[in-house]
């Protein structure tokens, strides 16, 4: 029930309604672990994991899972093989170790070990199989590891169609979507569009949006279609708007901000900025605040207000280093280096964007190493 109310338009509403409820929600999910209730377990996973996803509690989701699953082990029976599994994806989608690689592969490898057993039905496992490989694939992109990752997401879209989990397949697309982004373009709107289809005949009005979005920056960025890139940004925001709850009104102002970005309103794109930095600083999302930071670093080099710009651009590499996302990290260490080069600090901006084509190179983007390796060579004429 909260997994689908938390998809439409009475999100906010299931959103309040659960944090009123949360400690009874609390008492009753350590005593299904404890009673090792795996029909009360499965129900209530997808929801509670999306209410704290949405809520930004990353730590409270790692914990409620990790507990919940190291109730289960060892297990006794299928029941608790399948259980199990589903909790150590979920645990390990929350886990710091997405960052850091480790504890998050470790803890998919497990789940996709336990689903081999021979007492288990493969074609009845095909939900929490695609769920793990959903997760490891997230794990080998944000390290690199894309064609590994793609791997993962196309079998788990495989998986989720035919264990009729159409929501989740339309999440994996979404997410070869991303992947391909700045890489493979013309691949990305397929998965997308598919994407699309599925979320609107859903009713998925929350991932309607965020598909709107990614369909606005592909028309923005590749096919150079500012009229319809707006368009897909207005109605995404307009969407986002109506949930009204704070991580939607987050993902409202960026597709604010790129309106604005492409009708050149750069003042007005710098105050949502400092906005944009604000929500995140509320909700506490490390990754929101890099993103806003380096907005603003890039914006501010634009006005030429370049010794405030170098603080927003060290904050955001500062903070891109902390989640471990490479391509976040060869970002920000990019924008950093636009206010050193205008200051005239040519030896500073070239190590910088030096360090971001490595970076990136490392992280096989290649379309920002081009980016970077344009940079230098401003470094290079401006000396």
């Amino acid at each position: 029930q909260w997994g689908g109310e938390l998809r439409g338009l009475r999100c906010r509403m299931a959103l309040d309604a659960i944090d009123a409820e949360m400690q009874n929600i609390r008492t009753g999910w350590e005593w299904a672990a404890g009673q090792r209730h795996c029909q009360r377990l499965t129900a209530a996973s997808q929801g509670l994991a999306r209410y704290l996803e949405l809520q930004s509690r990353e730590d409270e989701g790692e914990a409620a899972f990790r507990l919940a699953a190291a109730a289960l082990r060892p297990p006794a029976d299928v029941q608790q093989r399948r259980t199990l599994a589903m909790l150590l994806a979920f645990q390990s989608s929350f886990s710091p170790g997405l960052e850091s690689g480790a504890v998050s592969a470790r803890l998919v490898e497990e789940g996709l070990t336990l689903l081999q057993d021979q007492s288990i039905d493969a074609d009845e496992v095909r939900w929490e199989r695609g769920l793990l490989l959903l997760v490891r694939g997230m794990v080998r992109w944000y390290h690199g590891g894309h064609e590994q990752a793609r791997l993962d997401y196309l079998e788990s879209v495989d998986l989720f169609e035919a264990a009729g989990e159409l929501w989740w397949m339309a999440l994996s697309l979404e997410q070869l979507g991303w992947l391909d982004f700045g890489r493979k373009m013309d691949r990305l709107a397929g998965y997308v569009s598919r994407s699309l289809e599925i979320r609107r005949a859903l009713g998925d009005i929350r991932g309607t949006a965020a598909t709107l979005k990614l369909l606005g920056d592909q028309a923005a960025f590749h096919e150079l279609d500012i009229a319809k890139a707006e368009q897909y940004f207005s109605e995404a925001e307009t969407i986002l708007r109506q949930i009204g709850d704070p991580a939607s009104i987050q993902l409202a102002l960026e597709c604010r901000d790129y309106i604005y970005v492409i009708q050149g309103r750069f003042e007005e794109v710098l105050q949502l900025r400092r906005q944009q930095l604000a929500t995140a600083e509320q909700l506490g999302v490390r990754y929101g605040r890099a993103l806003a930071s380096w907005g603003l670093c890039e914006t501010l080099t634009m006005l030429g207000q370049y010794e405030e710009a170098e603080l927003h651009g060290r904050n955001a590499r500062a903070l891109s280093a902390e989640t471990g996302f490479g391509w976040a990290l060869a970002m920000s260490t990019r924008f950093l280096g636009m206010p050193l080069l205008a200051l005239g600090r040519y030896d500073e901006a070239w190590e910088v964007f030096q360090r971001a084509a490595g970076i990136a190179s490392s992280d096989n983007w290649q379309f920002e190493v081009c980016v970077s390796l344009a940079c230098l060579a401003r470094v290079e004429h401006a000396r």
